[in-house]
């Protein structure tokens, strides 16, 4: 077989031609000329696929990918939060959320994570900043998070706590990137709540004396806050 380069049709034509003849031993025969458009080429162009867009980001635990856990996109209408859609992480912790509409004015996303096994060795809840900006089609990369827990250390469930008081509770060793606030609430309508300052990637807080709205001798909870997110809690 004999392959040829690229070549116009007239000229392979005649080359074929050409060779037909002396293969058989008789005169090359004339052919009769084909019409080609002036300056045309044939053009071979590469399929190109656009990559798909998400919202997307990573999820591990003790440091490690998670697979397998539910995170939610909720939206927000512009009255009311729902949850939009949930999906599982894949085997590198990642999650995504594919073809979500375009945010309007007023209206938000946000994708969280809820222990509703209520895993004792996971957060309580995890929400990102919320989205307040989103153009349907357009990839985006929300933050990477822990769920691995925060152990709470003293005052242990149902103490009594004198002031000043250290309260203490477990870093996450697979997240060094933490700071921690401490949270003090009334369980029944979440007043009066105290949150402190948050101390970086430190496992106390010192309670020098009762904040205001507070009264001695009534039962709170106490818990701590993550970054800006209020995400596990005990009872003290």
């Amino acid at each position: 077989m004999i392959k040829f380069p690229f070549l116009p049709r007239l000229l392979l034509l005649a080359l074929l031609a050409s060779l037909a003849a002396g293969a058989s031993g008789a005169a090359p025969v004339a052919q009769a000329s084909e019409a080609q458009p002036a300056g045309s080429h044939h053009i071979y162009l590469p399929l190109i696929a656009r990559a798909p867009a998400y919202i997307h980001g990573r999820v591990t635990e003790g440091g490690t990918n998670a697979a397998g856990i539910p995170i939610s996109l909720r939206f927000f209408n512009g009255s009311a939060w729902s949850t939009l859609v949930t999906v599982n992480t894949d085997a590198a912790g990642v999650y995504r959320f594919a073809n979500m509409p375009g945010l309007a004015g007023g209206q938000k996303y946000q994708v969280a994570f809820e222990n509703g096994a209520q895993s004792a060795v996971r957060l309580a809840w995890w929400g990102s900043k919320e989205i307040t900006a989103y153009a349907h089609g357009s990839d985006l990369k929300v933050a990477d998070f822990e769920i691995g827990d925060i152990v709470l250390g003293e005052p242990a469930h149902g103490a009594q706590a004198g002031l000043p008081y250290t309260v203490r509770w477990s870093k996450r060793p697979g997240s060094p990137s933490d700071s921690y606030a401490l949270r003090i609430y009334d369980t029944s309508e979440f007043n009066p709540l105290f949150v402190s300052p948050y101390v970086g990637y430190n496992e106390s807080y010192n309670l020098a004396s009762l904040p205001a709205g507070f009264s001695q001798g009534t039962e709170y909870t106490w818990g701590t806050c993550l970054a800006s997110r209020c995400i596990q809690q005990g009872r003290g």
